[in-house]
This record gives C-alpha cells, sequence and structure tokens, in this order.
C-alpha cells in the first residue's frame, strides 16, 4: 500500500459509503480521545480522531487489523450492514491487488 496514514481516512469514506450506515463512531479509547481535546484547545489546532483504527505491520496487509464502530439507520438490517461494510473494505484492498486484512471488526454502536 501507498501511503498507510491517510489510510484510516479512506476507510472511512469506503464505509460511509455503504447503505445503511448512518454514523462512523471515534475508534479511539475514550481517555485518548479526551487528551486529543485537551490538545486541540490548548494548541488551538484540530487533531483528527480516526473512525476507522488500522493496526499490525505496515508493510503487510494481511497483517493488519481493522475495527470500526458504526451507527445503523432504522430501517436497516444491522446483520447485513455489518457484512457490507466487511465486503466494502475486503473489495478496497482486493481491488488494488492486495491481501485482505487478516482481522475486520465491525461493530454497531447504535441503531436508529
Amino acid at each position: 500500500m501507498d501511503d498507510r496514514t491517510a489510510l484510516p481516512s479512506q476507510l472511512s469514506a469506503v464505509v460511509r459509503a455503504v447503505p445503511g450506515v448512518e454514523s462512523l463512531y471515534a475508534s479511539t479509547p475514550g481517555p485518548v480521545e479526551l487528551v486529543s481535546r485537551v490538545v486541540e484547545l490548548v494548541t488551538q489546532r484540530e487533531v483528527e480522531s480516526a473512525e476507522v483504527s488500522v493496526s499490525g505491520k505496515p508493510d503487510n496487509t494481511a497483517d493488519l487489523v481493522i475495527k470500526v464502530t458504526i451507527g445503523v439507520e432504522e430501517a436497516a438490517s444491522a446483520t447485513e450492514v455489518c457484512r457490507d461494510v466487511y465486503d466494502s473494505i475486503c473489495s478496497f484492498f482486493t481491488l488494488k491487488g492486495e491481501t485482505a486484512p487478516a482481522t475486520i471488526a465491525v461493530t454497531v454502536g447504535r441503531i436508529g
């Protein structure tokens, strides 16, 4: 993959495009998010919080762990939306000729 730093935002766009996804939630733990907000206030610079967490060895997509928490539209099936998010993330990599990540965890944070 050419630019690992852009990967979380690229994957956020992929997930947001899935029908039935109403929202994305920050994937950083609460305390880390709190520290980021304090840094923003002190430095007067926006700290981007990743909505999609990407961890693992950056040189091998097969070792990546992708985690995302979504809000699902009320009329949509949460199970189907999660499967579609999973498939969309896999397709993002395979369309580039890369191996799908080892782990893709999709969590529903809210329905409706």
